[in-house]
């Protein structure tokens, strides 16, 4: 990855708020790709090269120059993993514009390849979870440059190989074909967090920036991902736990029905006397 011209191996994708259909066109300039990165990896989709050898994979920062129209917050410096293989990062500032998840589904290089099914967009949400859950504790880790490439691939299993929500990476599109088994012990640490992805009722509403430039980043683009945190569930009691308490109330509601019944016998006695 070069200043001039940077081969990115998954086409750049941050984390922040987003809300879909917002017109909005933010302005970034990339400022680190180096720190929490690692070289030497490669790995396929559909059995065609993604990620070469000589490809800075893990998280960037990038400055935001500027944030025209919608509302979407975007912290600066903006942290991202970069999703599209063969995409092309240049140096120099460049404009991408917000869209959904549902709008750039099939935007991303090698096209259409999301796991996905309808309006169910797991891929995305899994890559989102692991991105939000995790990239905090990487970038303020010991091993940043390991442990960054560890979640980007991690990121790039899920959203190409997930069958579902949560822990279902039964795809086998995306294959890492190169790695440290320091890296590959970090990736499946990663991707066990996803087991936790459990509240599929409340997704987070997510969207993309992707280049308004449609020659900008090479063939590939350089589409970035913008999301939220996925909401904590507060957990249902079980039917048993909810009818073991209702019992216990039985007493409480016995006795003030009497209460009750004593006072409103003394009214009609005072009424009648």
């Amino acid at each position: 990855m070069s200043v001039g011209g940077v081969k990115l191996a998954l086409a750049c994708l941050g984390l922040v708020i987003a809300a879909e259909g917002r017109a909005q066109t933010v302005n970034m300039s990339v400022t680190d790709y180096t720190h929490w990165t690692d070289l030497g990896i490669t790995a396929t989709i559909n059995n065609v090269s993604a990620i070469a050898a000589n490809d800075y994979i893990g998280i960037y920062s990038f400055t935001v120059n500027s944030v025209s129209g919608g509302t979407v917050p975007i912290s600066n410096p903006f942290y991202s993993v970069c999703l599209s293989p063969e995409g092309v990062l240049t140096g120099g500032a460049y404009n991408y514009n917000v869209k959904s998840f549902a709008q750039a589904n099939g935007g991303i290089n090698p096209n259409g390849l999301w796991a996905s099914s309808g309006s169910s967009y797991y891929g995305i949400q899994n890559a989102n979870y692991l991105f939000t859950t995790l990239q905090a504790g990487v970038r303020s880790g010991p091993d940043a440059g390991n442990q960054g490439a560890a979640l980007a691939l991690a990121m790039y299993t899920a959203l190409y190989n997930s069958t579902g929500y949560g822990f279902n990476l039964g795809g086998t599109a995306f294959k890492i074909t190169g790695e440290s088994s320091t890296v590959a012990a970090d990736v499946a640490n990663d991707l066990k967090v996803l087991s936790s992805f459990t509240d599929y009722s409340s997704l987070p509403t997510g969207s993309v920036l992707q280049p308004a430039n449609t020659s900008q980043g090479g063939p590939s683009g350089q589409d970035m991902l913008l999301g939220t945190p996925v909401p904590q569930t507060i957990g249902v009691p079980e039917p048993a736990t909810v009818l073991a308490g209702l019992l216990l109330l039985l007493p409480f509601c016995a006795s003030a029905f009497r209460i009750v019944r004593s006072r409103k016998l003394a009214v009609q006695f005072v009424q009648t006397s």
